[in-house]
């Protein structure tokens, strides 16, 4: 791939990790809610812990991402 092709992949990796950050936050308030409530939570941090383990893996690929747009910038840079 080249340099502008990973570098949107890049931005879409960090729309996904917003996303995914907001799931979660939206989640804790929910675990939150039904506690209070008094019901059951388990499937609720089941899927807590479950969006928190994509998070940790869309982070994770963003990183993979991240060396490879680092590498094809060097690349592109014209020895002095």
């Amino acid at each position: 791939m080249d340099l502008e092709a990973e570098s949107e992949w890049l931005r879409k990796a960090d729309r996904d990790i917003e996303a995914g950050r907001a799931r979660i936050e939206r989640q804790k308030a929910i675990v939150i809610r039904l506690e209070s409530g008094g019901h059951d939570i388990e499937s609720a941090v089941a899927l807590l812990k479950s969006l928190r383990g994509a998070l940790e893996a869309m982070t994770a690929h963003r990183v993979l991402i991240e060396e490879h747009v680092a590498h094809l910038q060097r690349g592109r840079k014209k020895p002095s």
